[in-house]
Formats: C-alpha cells, sequence, structure tokens
C-alpha cells in the first residue's frame, strides 16, 4: 500500500455492507464510485466483509485490490449454512466480527489511522462506526439508500433493528441520501437525523465504442432480478406485446438475482426467451457502460428507486 501517513489530507475509512465482490461484480457498484470521488480530495481505505457460504477449508481471506486512487479490504469469511441453528447463528456473528477487527487491523497497519468513519449503508456498519466513535473519538457519517424504507420492508424489520437504526442515525455526525424521496420516507419511519441529500456519483466512457448495424431495435434493462422492486415482469409483457407486431426488436436484461428463474419462465411462458429476450447474468461495471453506448433506448420499469445508478 502507498505510505498514506505521510498525506495531508484527511483519511476516511468506508465501511460497507454493499461492494463488488469475486461473485457480484455490480453489488454496491455505487459505493464504490463515491469512493473513487472522494479519493480525488482525500485518502480512503474501503473495508468490507462478506459472508460466503461457498467457503471450504480456512476460515478469513482478505482480498486486498488497489483501486484507481484508493484501496480496498474485503474479508470473506465461511458462513455456517443452516441459519434454523441458533449455535450458527452465533458463530457467524463472532466471525463477522472478527473479520472486521482482522480488516482494522490491517487497515491501520499501512494506512495509519483514519480521521473519518464513513458508514455506507444501514445498520452493521454503522453501529461498528458508532463503537468507534465511543472508543476512538471518531466521528462518523452514515449514507443510506435502501429502498426498504419506501417499500414497507423496514417497518417489517423487528423493534431492536428499528431501535438501532433509529439511535445509530441521530447519533452520527451526519447522514446522506441520495434524494428527497429517500428522505422523506425515512422521516415517515420516524428515523430523523442531520441529514444531507447527495446524489449518486456518475462517470462517463472516455470514447464510445464505434457503433455496429445490427438491423436490429436493441432494447436493454439493467437491473437486479428483483421483481418486486424492478418490476421486470411487467417489462417483459409489455415486450412481448409490441414484439408480436414487429420482427426486428431485441430486450437484453443484464442482472442477476432471487426472481432470475421466476422471469425466465415468464419469458419462456410468453414464447419470446433466447428467442428476442435474451438474460445476460452479471457483467462488469465497463461491460454495463458498453452494452448502454450500443443500445438504442434503456427501460426501466421499477416501482421504487432511492436514486438510480443505471
Amino acid at each position: 500500500m502507498p505510505d498514506y501517513k505521510r498525506s495531508t489530507k484527511i483519511k476516511i475509512l468506508f465501511l460497507t455492507k454493499w461492494y463488488p465482490n469475486r461473485y457480484d461484480p455490480q453489488l454496491g457498484v455505487f459505493i464504490w464510485k463515491h469512493a473513487l470521488a472522494v479519493a480525488k480530495y482525500c485518502e480512503v481505505a474501503v473495508l468490507h466483509i462478506f459472508s460466503d457460504e461457498r467457503m471450504t477449508g480456512q476460515v478469513y481471506d482478505l482480498v486486498l485490490k488497489r483501486e484507481a486512487g484508493f484501496n480496498s479490504v474485503i474479508i470473506y469469511f465461511r458462513k455456517c449454512r443452516s441459519s434454523f441453528d441458533p449455535f450458527n447463528k452465533i458463530i457467524n456473528t463472532v466471525r463477522y466480527l472478527r473479520a472486521y477487527s482482522k480488516g482494522l487491523k490491517y487497515i491501520r497497519g499501512n494506512f495509519g489511522e483514519h480521521e473519518l468513519t464513513h458508514a455506507y449503508i444501514l445498520l452493521r456498519p454503522a453501529i461498528l462506526a458508532y463503537w468507534m466513535r465511543m472508543t476512538r473519538r471518531k466521528p462518523f457519517v452514515v449514507s443510506e439508500q435502501w429502498s426498504g424504507f419506501a417499500t414497507g420492508r423496514y417497518e417489517e424489520k423487528n423493534w431492536l433493528s428499528n431501535f438501532l437504526t433509529r439511535y445509530i442515525v441521530r447519533k452520527a455526525n451526519a447522514i446522506t441520501v441520495v434524494s428527497e424521496f429517500l428522505k422523506e420516507n425515512m422521516l415517515k419511519n420516524r428515523v430523523r437525523g442531520n441529514f444531507s441529500v447527495i446524489p449518486n456519483v456518475i462517470e462517463t466512457p472516455d470514447s464510445p465504442p464505434a457503433s455496429v448495424e445490427t438491423g436490429k431495435l436493441i432494447v436493454l434493462t439493467v437491473a437486479d432480478l428483483v421483481d418486486e422492486i424492478k418490476n421486470v415482469s411487467g417489462t417483459l409483457k409489455a415486450f412481448a406485446a409490441i414484439a408480436s407486431k414487429y420482427n426486428n426488436i431485441e430486450l437484453h436484461i443484464i442482472g442477476e438475482g432471487k426472481d432470475r428463474k421466476k422471469l425466465e419462465m415468464l419469458a419462456f411462458d410468453l414464447n419470446v426467451l433466447d428467442k428476442i429476450v435474451f438474460f445476460h447474468g452479471l457483467k462488469s461495471n465497463e461491460e454495463v457502460y458498453q452494452s448502454l453506448l450500443k443500445c438504442d433506448f434503456l427501460v426501466m420499469n421499477s416501482y421504487f428507486e432511492t436514486f438510480s445508478l443505471i
């Protein structure tokens, strides 16, 4: 790692709930973009903990990623698979906390002492940031993007989680949200604090790709395949109705999620799967950009968005 200790810039530690990882290069990519932007003005280190059910053998795996202008430390820990066993929950919690301890120790040894903690997405990173303020006097800010404050999922959480969310947000030096829409919905849920609205970071490619004439009208959807939020099923139904009148149109869907099989089955039932509708799964940030630049237009049909990055 570079010698951050000699820098006169403020040192910020990002603690993240979501972050691009070896399994999903798009998870929390907006956090990566934010860190990239902040790194132009501050010294930044990112710490992300990932519970990995696929790990075998070792319990912890520390991966250092040298990003453009900052460094991120991702610690994967072996997650006990059965969530119904209370002992497994205890083991997973202990491993999670030990992973954070290992990550913080590594970052302090190479990054030096940070001056501000930035907890990205409630709740666990924010609790740890608050703990560091109490024990090490580190001020902290919280950034939130979760649509659950608008969809009702926040209200479905247990009382302790909701109490801690409200308490931590009040104690934070500041809380940033990506839209007035999200701020209003957090306030409706009695989550109050020192709010600021800071939109997502958007960067543009240096140069567009050369156009390729395909003779097709290319429509693109990029989304997590969680239908209760992204309404991809509505897009499929509308597209199937339109496509029945035209023969030169294609819909390409980039993304992964719990409803992918259900959506593929819907496309199959509509007789469009792998004919004019194509599922491409996960793609890297750069691949998504290239797809955006090559398509004729983008369809975003979400029920809820706090601030759509796509």
